[in-house]
């Protein structure tokens, strides 16, 4: 592309990005709604199973039909939306309560300490998270618990990294050697000082991070290995509908499908648009 045409081409891009922002945190809003509200808003009891109404189509009775076992599709996405989005928050809480710490402590020591935080971060990274939490749950067993620790422990070394980065960028601005030449205790400026200045930056990575860690714990749950039956779970949902599929019935995995697809997309706009904001560099 020649500049002249650079500077002729119109903020397109700029306007269409707000546009998806907006319409990414209306449809959050809504999903997050869904499951806040489901108990008063689902048509039915997400349990509840009738063989007689098996694979039903859309009806006034069942807004997105029901699956294999008669269960209503709509009620369990309801319902899906909790062990959804809390999975991940609780995947990506645990990578915050362990992460932020040794990516400051390794800045902030520096030397040999850095160095043997960085080598393991960085083999920590370049393992694949899904994999390692998929060995987790072959040892410790299956089950929400154990892929939430899993996949926490995956994203922990993406974590530590971006905080130490962030730290050493700190580190090297002049009000850390002001507070070091009136006498302040490296402890006092690296609490009190230097980690408020990071967190908001981790923060707004981990939002990019939501929507990943929601598929990876998709996955996981549609191998078996994450949310077990009867659970509203959407991965699990998929996995259940790859039967009906066969026999031409796509709504008890496509529905699913789109639910974890679109909330992924949403959140990575928001957190994409959140990150650019604060300055993070994906």
């Amino acid at each position: 592309m020649t500049a002249a045409a650079i500077d002729v081409a119109p903020p397109v891009p700029r306007s269409r990005s707000g546009t998806a922002f907006w319409l990414s945190v209306a449809f959050l809003v809504v999903v997050i709604g869904c499951g806040l509200l489901a108990p008063w808003i689902a048509p039915h009891d997400p349990t509840d199973a009738d063989l007689g109404a098996s694979l039903q189509g859309i009806s006034g009775a069942h807004w997105l039909g029901t699956d294999q076992s008669g269960q209503d599709i709509a009620s369990r996405l309801m319902y899906g939306v909790r062990t959804g989005l809390l999975s991940p928050l609780l995947i990506l809480a645990f990578a915050l309560v362990f992460g932020p710490p040794i990516g400051i402590l390794a800045a902030w020591k520096g030397g040999w300490v850095d160095t043997a935080i960085s080598r393991a971060t960085d083999a920590g990274i370049a393992f694949p998270g899904l994999l390692f939490a998929v060995l987790m749950i072959a040892v410790f067993g299956e089950g929400i618990a154990s892929a939430v620790i899993a996949l926490g422990l995956a994203y922990t070394p993406a974590v530590s990294k971006l905080a130490r980065s962030a730290a050493l960028a700190e580190c090297r601005k002049e009000y850390v050697e002001a507070y070091r030449v009136l006498g302040v205790g490296g402890m006092s400026i690296c609490l009190r000082r230097l980690t408020p200045r990071v967190i908001p930056l981790i923060l707004g990575y981990c939002v990019v991070l939501f929507g990943e860690a929601l598929m990876s714990m998709a996955a996981l749950s549609y191998l078996g290995l994450g949310a077990q039956p009867p659970a509203s779970d959407w991965g699990l949902m998929v996995s259940e509908g790859q039967l009906p599929l066969i026999q031409g019935a796509l709504l008890p995995s496509l529905a699913p499908g789109a639910a974890i697809a679109l909330t992924v997309v949403a959140f990575n706009v928001v957190g994409v648009r959140l990150a650019d904001k604060l300055g993070v560099d994906r």
